[in-house]
């Protein structure tokens, strides 16, 4: 059976337009997809010169291929006419790792029945990541992972509510939350039915997002669209290997800057910071008094739901679609132990990243929402990864101005008990919007 790309209404062989939406049909040539490869003795990667088995065409440390091409090119359409069972039995053969790619990626490249076989092998195969099946749930509950993000359960239980309905402000609003999610399709065509465009809908309960926004204590937020990152460093410590591809699907406002202790007492009342100045970030903070902070700020309802950020998100805002140790010159953008003199700075004070972040290297450490596992990379979580399920310890990221340069690195993990509080721990904050019904 053959799936419309536009609406996903199953076509019969030789059609033309899809009865349903009257979108042209592809031809059978974008059916399947075929893995290049080469062949010769073992290969070096010439992104991290790791040493790779000759069966292998992709480097198992960074995903780079062997001719060194971008990860997201490695797979293209195969421009022949194989049928359905011709594309399951190729893919089945495919290593783990190469259908891990395909699902990671942006699914607009593959056809539906490509990324369904996928995860179906995934699912045999009990990677986490695939569909919840009873054997895989067992294999998942066996090794602790988790094979469904709260964030996909959230989106799920979100779509089923509406699906069967036709409120367009019910469609609209899975868009604005989930522009890129499971059934982003599907909802911009259940709009083109009502006779509504997408584009000229819009709702004051639910207004277009900007890309910068100071809430009312003047904590400013930057907008970080959805996307694909390579996460973890080959340069760095065991913790942060295997690197591994990282999907986010959903966008974020994240803190511009580090919370000051301004900020911080406006809310709280108190500063326990040991370097004390309005715009000095605040420090000696737990992870425990961030989140009574956050929910603090939670009583404001002005709008936005405050939490700290994921590891993953953390990182992909850090890198902002860079791939080195740092996200530009460490010196021109970071305090640390070479040129701190022994204290913190006024936040804002150092270079931005290119997404306009200050101070993500640096000045203080970040607490992050995860729980730390040393291993937890290895699990090969790629969408969405909330981090380990169980652990003693929360993650911390981006140095501070007492540590040197190598633990301040984009990819560089810490860890600390969450009622750990010295002079150089602070915090940066997510925002997520509300969406309000009148």
């Amino acid at each position: 059976m053959i799936l419309c790309n536009e609406c996903g209404n199953p076509i019969s062989q030789g059609a033309e337009v899809c009865t349903e939406c009257g979108a042209p049909i592809c031809a059978p040539s974008d059916l399947s997809v075929l893995a290049k490869t080469t062949v010769g003795g073992p290969w070096k990667c010439p992104h991290c010169n790791e040493l790779i088995d000759d069966e292998l065409d992709v480097c198992w440390n960074c995903l780079t291929p062997r001719d060194g091409s971008a990860p997201e090119d490695y797979f293209e359409l195969e421009t022949t006419s194989l049928e359905f069972a011709a594309l399951q039995e190729k893919m089945s053969a495919l290593p783990s790792d190469e259908l891990l790619k395909i699902l990671n990626f942006d699914s607009t490249n593959y056809r539906k029945e490509a990324l369904e076989i996928a995860r179906r092998e995934l699912s045999k195969r009990g990677y986490p990541g695939s569909p919840k099946t009873e054997s895989n749930e067992i294999k998942g509950a066996k090794h602790g992972i988790s094979v469904k993000t709260l964030a996909q359960e959230v989106e799920t239980e979100f779509w089923t509510s509406i699906k069967d309905g036709d409120d367009p402000e019910d469609f609209r609003e899975y868009i604005e939350n989930y522009p890129n999610g499971v059934y982003a399709v599907i909802a911009r065509h259940k709009l083109r039915k009502l006779g509504i465009d997408e584009g000229s809908v819009r709702f004051d309960s639910l207004p277009p997002q900007p890309r910068t926004f100071a809430n009312s204590l003047g904590i400013e937020f930057v907008w970080i669209s959805s996307g694909s990152f390579m996460m973890g460093s080959a340069n760095g410590e065991p913790d942060e290997k295997p690197i591994h591809l990282v999907k986010l699907s959903r966008g974020f406002f994240i803190g511009r800057y580090q919370v000051t202790q301004e900020q911080w007492r406006s809310v709280t009342g108190n500063n326990p910071s040991s370097f004390r100045s309005n715009k000095l970030p605040v420090e000696s903070v737990s992870w425990n008094d961030v989140q009574d902070y956050v929910n603090a700020l939670n009583l404001l309802n002005d709008g936005y739901d405050y939490r700290l950020p994921t590891e993953a998100e953390w990182e992909y805002a850090c890198r902002a679609g860079t791939r080195s140790d740092y996200a530009g010159e460490l010196e021109q953008m970071g305090w640390f132990a070479g040129n701190s003199g022994s204290h913190t700075h006024d936040v804002g004070s150092k270079r931005p990243n290119a997404w306009g972040l200050f101070d993500m290297h640096g000045n203080v450490s970040e607490w992050c929402h995860d729980l730390y596992d040393e291993n937890y990379y290895s699990l090969g979580e790629g969408i969405d990864p909330q981090g380990a399920i169980t652990g003693e310890f929360r993650v911390l990221r981006g140095g501070s101005w007492d540590v040197d340069a190598r633990l301040a690195r984009s990819g560089a993990r810490d860890w600390g008990g969450q009622d750990s509080h010295d002079g150089s721990i602070g915090t940066r904050l997510i925002a997520v919007r509300r969406a309000f019904r009148p």
